[in-house]
Order: C-alpha cells, then structure tokens, then sequence
C-alpha cells in the first residue's frame, strides 16, 4: 500500500513538471514573438518563473497565473527587462521596459 501511495506521488509530480515546462515553453514562445514585433533580441533565450499567484476568476472560479521574467536588447550591450503573466497555455499580459532603438 505505501508503494502504490509513493509511485502515485511520483506520478504526480511528474505530471506537474511536466505540465509546467509546456506553460513555460508558451511563456518563451510569447517573449520570443513580442521581441520580434519590437525588433529586439531576447537574451540567453529564455523566460524564468518569477512568482504565481491564485486569483478568483470574474465566473467564481481560481486560476492560477504564473509571471515569467526576461530580458531583451537593442544593441546587444544594455539589458532591458520584459515580464509575462500567464494563465495555463495563454499570455495573458506582456509588459516591456521601454527603450530607445
């Protein structure tokens, strides 16, 4: 019985990382596609999990948002900070420094 419970939380958990790389992977293809529309590079191409949150849903419902932090550039040189909010597979806000081109 306590080998069922064990392999049961390791499929769990299991089923949370990997449901978290897929929101992830969303998350870099969203800052990909916002550098490209501002015609900046997205640095070390990659996003990183800067916190989530649960929040009520306007239906009455949860759901939980994660923010994913990264960094793009004009030149190369100076570092600008992005961040974007998800909710599941969804971007739901992308907020950019601004900078000059």
């Amino acid at each position: 019985m306590n080998s069922l419970l064990v392999i049961l939380a390791l499929f769990l958990v299991a089923g949370y990382w990997w449901h978290a790389m897929r929101i992830r992977e969303a998350a870099k293809a969203s800052a990909e596609r916002a550098c490209r529309q501002a015609d900046v590079q997205l640095l070390d191409d990659t996003v990183a999990l800067h916190r989530f949150e649960l929040v009520r849903k306007s239906g009455g419902g949860w759901q939980l948002l994660r923010c994913y932090q990264f960094e793009f550039a004009t030149d190369g040189r100076q570092r600008f900070h992005g961040q974007i909010t998800m909710a599941g597979n969804r971007s739901l806000i992308i907020e950019m420094d601004q900078f000059i081109p």
